[in-house]
């Protein structure tokens, strides 16, 4: 077993299990995977990965039969999956999480999912060969998108940028608990 610290992320390509520490207290203990994946709470989903999960403030609504997540200048239509864990949330502030490689630029004439994009402004585009590290506006939020570099995107680009909303999380803003984490389907 391999215990991971702030100093010592690196570690986790060495273990067969971790444990994410925060000072002293134990958050999670699990597999990589399960850690990056299916994170206990927002520490956790903050400390593993590179660069780390974004995180957008903002309240849960039922309207029209739905349940979805308002940023406060955009509605993102949580998947169905995640509508029980979200009913309890409903008018309550949250914090929505999702990966940098979760976050994609639509393809050309691409059609994306009602609910599942965002407004952005790119601000910097790093490319690294064969992929690219997006940093990108939403409002006065700054978030992170790893993506492909054949998207040819550049600084000052307005776009939607695209969500795959079924590996997103919500976050309790007031304990951290990954209130999704007990209807999230097993990743494959």
């Amino acid at each position: 077993m391999i215990y991971v610290t702030h100093d010592q992320v690196e570690a986790m390509t060495l273990g067969w299990r971790i444990v994410v520490m925060d000072e002293g207290v134990i958050q999670q203990a699990a597999g990589p995977l399960e850690v990056y994946d299916r994170p206990s709470n927002r520490f956790v989903a903050g400390f593993i990965g590179t660069p780390p999960m974004n995180f957008i403030e903002g309240d849960i609504v039922a309207q029209n039969g739905s349940i979805s997540f308002d940023t406060g200048s955009t509605m993102l239509r949580l998947p169905g999956w995640m509508k029980r864990s979200a009913r309890d949330y409903v008018s309550r502030k949250v914090c929505f999480g999702i990966r940098p490689e979760d976050v994609t630029s639509p393809e050309p004439g691409e059609n994306a999912p009602a609910g599942s994009t965002i407004p952005a402004k790119i601000n910097v585009v790093e490319l690294l060969g064969d992929e690219s590290i997006v940093y990108f506006s939403i409002g006065s939020q700054e978030l992170v998108a790893k993506i492909l570099s054949h998207h040819r995107l550049h600084v000052n680009d307005e776009l939607d940028m695209r969500l795959d909303m079924d590996k997103a999380h919500i976050f309790d803003a007031d304990t951290g608990e990954n209130v999704t984490l007990r209807d999230r389907p097993e990743v494959q």
